[in-house]
């Protein structure tokens, strides 16, 4: 287990800094301090292995659950959106890395293997504007919208927290939720 953790934790590192596909398989072993064939025993390649750390990622995420509708949308949203900021905060180098395959290129490999991860994320989103809809009619049939929209802002504010730019907190969660509800005008 202790091998199968170092090799993780270098390519994590390796392809949150550079890419999946800037990293190459000798780059992993050397900073993993193991060899090819013990890297392809683990994972069965380099592709096994991304899907390997997406998993473990999606697990991590799915151990702070979103919380679901609860008829109160401000506090729902606020409570998600603080649960998001401290997944980047605990895992800052898991967070780029997701952010560096979400913007690999749409063919790629790395956004293949991302896919999963990226729909479970917007699922959520998505799950959580359907729901209150039911309850603010302006939201029905907009869920997806929605959903994405604030995936795409919470996206660049986790990043900034996993680089140390910004300090996460509740105040930043209901504000980023005042915003996205209310826009500029809020």
């Amino acid at each position: 287990m202790e091998t199968r953790n170092r090799i993780i934790g270098a390519s994590v590192r390796l392809f949150a800094e550079r890419g999946y596909e800037g990293v190459g398989v000798q780059e992993i072993v050397e900073a993993a301090g193991v060899t090819k064939p013990t890297l392809y025993h683990h994972f069965g390649n380099k592709r096994g292995l991304l899907t390997d750390i997406c998993g473990r990622i999606q697990r991590d995420f799915a151990s702070a659950p979103v919380e679901p509708y609860s008829g109160d949308l401000p506090r729902t949203l606020t409570r998600a959106i603080a649960a998001v900021f401290a997944f980047a905060a605990r895992f800052p180098v898991e967070m780029r890395l997701v952010v560096t395959l979400l913007n690999a290129p749409p063919q790629s490999e790395a956004r293949e293997v991302v896919g999963p991860l990226e729909r479970g994320f917007v699922t959520t989103f998505e799950t959580l504007f359907a729901r209150a809809s039911e309850d603010h009619g302006n939201m029905r049939g907009r869920h997806v919208e929605l959903s994405r929209t604030l995936v795409a802002v919470l996206t660049w504010y986790a990043l900034r927290i996993a680089d140390g730019e910004i300090e996460p907190g509740d105040d930043l969660a209901f504000r980023v939720m005042h915003t996205f509800s209310h826009g500029i005008y809020s």
